[in-house]
């Protein structure tokens, strides 16, 4: 499966104010699994600003959950 991987500089909005950091891996959004980036982009679309979603996310070897709050811009 392939997964959609935060990288410097692109951390903005919504993930960084949940706390994603540089090098944490994206597994799922609310239990959806991610493939690529254009998917991670088009399932927080789908649920729209204001909403708030579940991502499950991989910080070295540990698995985590952390929720956004879609604010419309930058994930």
């Amino acid at each position: 499966v392939a997964i959609a991987v935060a990288r410097a500089g692109q951390l903005e909005g919504a993930a960084a104010q949940a706390g994603i950091t540089s090098g944490d891996v994206i597994l799922s959004v609310n239990n959806q699994d991610v493939k690529s980036l254009q998917q991670f982009v088009d399932l927080l679309n789908q649920y729209g600003p204001g909403r708030v979603v579940a991502l499950r996310i991989l910080r070295g070897d540990r698995s985590m959950f952390v929720t956004i709050r879609i604010n419309g811009n930058k994930p």
